[in-house]
Parts: C-alpha cells; structure tokens; sequence
C-alpha cells in the first residue's frame, strides 16, 4: 500500500508542475483528481493503521494540511487558465488582467512552427511563448 501511496504522489506533482509550468488545464485536471486518494491514503496512515508513532501523525497530519492547501490553489489556478488562456489549434485567444469583461477577447493566430503572433490586422506581435505552446 506504501509503494501505490508513492506511485500516485509522485504521478500527481508531476501531473500538478507540469500544468503549472506550460499553463495547461488537463494536467492540472489530472493533479486535483489524484490529490483525492492521495489524501484518503495519508489519513489511512493517519487514524486507521494499527500503531501510529507520534511522529508519523504530525507528519501525515502536515502532509494533509499541505494536500488541502495545493488542491485549494489548483483549482484557483484552473480557474485563471480558463479565464484568461485558451490555446487552440493555430488561434491562441487572450484576454488581458485588466481587461473589462464587456471589451471581448484579442483573437491572435499562430503560425505552426513560428514565436511570433499575428493579430487580426496581421502585424506581427513577437512575443515569447511557453514551450508547450511553441
């Protein structure tokens, strides 16, 4: 039960930094739905396991505080990434932080293959983009 408690840990901080880093919702989708029973086996170590050291219960009872905390910021981040980025085929459509709700979206297309953004008008906006959308 140990080693399948570490299978899944390590896949879902792969999954979770992974979708961070190329700002992707799938992987992170995948990281908040191992924290679950990740967090089912921690409090398994918690308080069903026949004799619990004193010591295993603060960490377990820190590794469960640490598991709310990054679920609770995994879904903020999912819900950023599904506000602000949606990247499709060749069109990658932004909108801004500051932009108001009323002002619409900034449709930009990507060339396959190219760094650089064309926008609607067709000026190339050079631009630096996250590897996993280059």
């Amino acid at each position: 039960m140990l080693l399948l408690y570490l299978g899944i840990e390590v896949i879902r901080l792969f999954f979770g930094t992974k979708g961070n880093l190329c700002q992707r919702k799938m992987p992170l989708s995948i990281s908040v739905a191992l924290t679950f029973p990740s967090a089912m086996m921690a409090s398994y170590y918690l308080l069903l396991q026949t004799y619990v050291l004193r010591l295993e219960a603060i960490m377990n009872g820190i590794l469960l505080f640490f598991c709310g905390s990054e679920l609770l910021l995994e879904v903020l981040t999912l819900a950023a990434f599904s506000r602000y980025c949606f990247a499709e085929g060749p069109f990658l459509i932004t909108r801004g932080l500051g932009s108001h709700p009323r002002e619409g979206f900034n449709i930009l297309l990507k060339p396959k293959g190219s760094r650089r953004l064309f926008s609607r008008r067709g000026k190339g906006v050079a631009i630096g983009l996250p590897s996993c959308l280059g």
